[in-house]
């Protein structure tokens, strides 16, 4: 999908670096300085107009019997229906309040930048606020565009899986595959009613991604069935000493401690990795791909240095996943 961001002039002039603007061009993203909400409504009909020309051009390759056996044409004709509206490829950086006005008049997901030169500013309905610019590139805007519009967001893709967000839409699949899992797995979730259920289904999806960026994702094959769910919480483990990822003690979780310290039950924050495989899809080598794939996500995307695996001493085919994981990692 094309996209393109809508940079406030006191932003791109003082802050934006060209190594910044040469990166979200690598990306594809067009790059638009605005001054005024004049400005702003030009940029937004200019991308309307190439929407346009992409959906003409769809059509005509919809219609075309020469293309359609061809799975690149037949992506690049729907191409063009893939937003209904202009404003749903953009995002915008503002630094002031008129100019957050202006783009929400628009439609646009917003983010805002904030400096002792703006304390003053009011950004109402701005779910972003920056005060660095570090970090804020394609996957940023595309963050905020998918917070704005309510949209799943891409994690990653492996070579049988596309890993993303769970959307309201994927419950009954979630919920078959959640009620099969082996007692004692799913304990947080409530389970009594699949009404309760859903309700904390649909609350985990407004709040949990909202507030971490992260959280539990589904694992969806080509064909679009829930293979699993995998991904990272912050919890609460036993303290214990620290060891290398690469002994048979298993990976470090950066929860050190003494002795004494354990006999007291003290126990420390960690970043938990976890799993989960629908029984369709299991002793497949699912596991592995999606866990590895969530692993690289958490170290290479949210910066997490350590990630812990709670595993059962009886079961041995997660144990099994987790030193397979780490000997990938090593290898790679």
């Amino acid at each position: 999908m094309d996209e393109y961001v809508l940079i406030e002039e006191t932003i791109y002039e003082k802050e934006f670096s060209p190594q910044m603007i040469d990166a979200l061009g690598k990306e594809g993203v067009r790059i638009y300085k605005v001054a005024s909400a004049k400005d702003v409504e030009r940029a937004v009909a200019q991308e309307q107009r190439l929407l346009s020309g992409a959906e003409t051009r769809g059509r005509e390759l919809s219609q075309d019997p020469a293309v359609m056996g061809h799975e690149s044409s037949r992506d690049e004709a729907v191409a063009g229906h893939v937003c209904s509206h202009a404003a749903e490829a953009g995002a915008a950086l503002v630094y002031s309040s008129e100019m957050a006005a202006a783009v929400a008049g628009e439609g646009l997901a917003c983010a805002a930048y904030s400096d002792e030169g703006n304390e003053e500013a009011s950004f109402d309905g701005v779910m972003y606020l920056v005060t660095s610019l570090e970090g804020v590139d394609a996957d940023f805007f595309r963050l905020i565009r998918a917070r704005h519009f309510g949209r799943p967001l891409h994690i990653a893709d492996t070579e049988r899986l596309e890993i993303r967000e769970f959307e309201e839409a994927d419950f009954e699949v979630c919920y078959a595959m959640i009620t099969s899992a082996p007692e004692g797995t799913v304990e947080s979730i409530p389970l009594d009613s699949r009404e309760s259920c859903r309700e904390w289904f649909v609350s985990y999806i407004k709040t949990k991604y909202a507030f971490y960026d992260y959280g539990y994702w589904g694992a969806f094959d080509r064909e679009g069935r829930l293979v699993g769910a995998c991904g990272v919480e912050v919890t609460d483990i036993p303290a214990a000493p620290c060891v290398a990822a690469d002994t048979p003690e298993g990976p470090d979780t950066g929860a050190c401690s003494s002795s004494e310290d354990r006999k007291e039950g003290l126990r420390v924050p960690a970043n938990e990795l976890g799993y989960m495989v629908a029984p369709d899809f299991r002793g497949r080598g699912y596991a592995v791909e999606m866990v590895s794939a969530v692993a690289g996500f958490a170290r290479e995307k949210l910066g997490f240095e350590k990630l812990v695996c709670r595993v059962s001493g009886d079961n041995v085919a997660s144990r099994k996943t987790i030193e397979a994981v780490i000997e990938k990692d090593r290898l790679s």
